[in-house]
């Protein structure tokens, strides 16, 4: 990776290709000191080497090229660390969080007793409450569903849920997996079987997310949430959405 020697961006420039270079488990050579290179030697996922310096990077080039096991170790290294540490689902919740302090320290005002703890007690109460007549019926609605679409049974989707923490939501299926000539999934109106049409008409496909309430996932009162794939509220709802479990 080559860039211009600009003492002003040694910390203050994020290229993408860095990030794509770890991503794609590739080792990376940068000519550029600042936090790249300290992060590039702090992991031991490339090669460091003077700005301005064509004979330092065309050794290191030749270097990396005759050791192949220690450079496909340091693309090794590189992958799993851009798979901890930059997620888009781990920068999201990283970036909710410190919205979210910085928003409770201008305002002063600490989570109420109820945000706290009467809110995942009413929820368990409710759950306690439900599960007698709920529990019968999904079981056999499992039944139903295995026996005339066969498996899976539920359907699962990665949802944001409290601070932007994904989760999976689970429902009864209600779609068959029918695909064209060209092996394509058909559209979900045509993959709708009538007997999803009548679980959804009356929510028990949504049933399964008592398992989501059980394990404090959802709450049985709250706001809804669209999938992370589809998540294009503005900043600002997003970060009142998060405050809560979804519903």
């Amino acid at each position: 990776m080559i860039l211009a020697n600009v003492p002003a961006f040694y910390y203050g420039t994020s290229p993408n290709k860095f990030f794509d270079y770890l991503a794609s488990g590739l080792p990376v050579l940068v000519n550029y000191p600042g936090w790249m290179a300290e992060m590039v030697t702090e992991q031991g996922v490339g090669v460091v080497v003077p700005p301005q310096d064509p004979v330092a990077f065309a050794d290191a080039l030749m270097r990396m090229a005759d050791a192949r096991a220690a450079t496909a170790e340091m693309g090794r290294r590189g992958r799993n660390f851009a798979q901890r540490e930059f997620l888009r689902t781990t920068l999201a919740q990283r970036c909710v969080s410190v919205m979210e302090s910085a928003a409770a320290m201008r305002s002063g005002k600490e989570m109420s007793a109820y945000c706290r703890w009467g809110k995942r007690g009413l929820d368990l109460l409710g759950l306690i409450a439900a599960l007698p007549f709920v529990l019968p019926v999904a079981i056999v609605v499992a039944l139903v569903v295995r026996l005339q679409m066969g498996s899976p049974v539920f359907f699962r989707q990665v949802r944001p849920g409290y601070k932007a923490k994904p989760f999976t939501l689970l429902k009864f299926r209600t779609m068959n997996s029918a695909r064209d000539e060209q092996g394509n999934l058909l559209s979900d109106e045509k993959r709708l079987t009538k007997l999803g049409e009548l679980l959804r008409r009356y929510s028990v496909d949504e049933f399964p997310q008592l398992w989501n309430v059980l394990k404090g996932e959802m709450s049985l009162v709250g706001q809804g949430r669209s999938s992370c794939s589809t998540w294009t509220a503005t900043p600002e709802s997003r970060l009142a959405a998060t405050k809560s479990n979804p519903a």
